[in-house]
Order: C-alpha cells, then structure tokens, then sequence
C-alpha cells in the first residue's frame, strides 16, 4: 500500500517547477502586452491580451495544484 503523502513528496518538485515556469510565461505575456500596446495595433494588443490571459490562468492552476500538494504533506496537528 503506498502512502498519499509518498506520492505528494514525488508530485510535489514536477508542480514547483511548473509554477516557476507560468511565473516565467505570465511575465513574458506581461512585456508582450505592453510591447503590443506601444505599437497602436490593436490585433497585436489583441492577441498579447489573450496571451496573457492564459498564462494567468495556467499560473492559477499551478498555484491551486502546490497548494493541493502543499495540505497533503502538511502533518496533522
């Protein structure tokens, strides 16, 4: 019988890892967008708007997904 907080232990370096990288990604789409907005072209605002709004989300996931990890490796009081 394996132990939940075994496999949490195991999960828990691959979610850090990809909570540093939406960090990365969300900061990236963050220049992109005010790159797009000093242009003046609104496709290009467009898509770096879109953009950013994915990485957000991904970033809300991976977040959600550690602190998940992070409960089950807390001990029990």
């Amino acid at each position: 019988m394996t132990r939940p907080h075994v496999i949490a232990e195991a999960d828990y370096l691959p979610a850090a890892v990809r909570l540093s990288d939406a960090e990365k990604r969300m900061y990236q789409a963050e220049v992109a967008l005010h790159e797009a907005r000093q242009s003046g072209v609104d496709a290009w605002i467009t898509a770096a708007c879109d953009r950013l709004h994915e990485a957000i989300l991904a970033h809300n996931a991976a977040r959600r997904q550690l602190a998940q990890l992070d409960e089950q490796l807390r001990p029990a009081c």
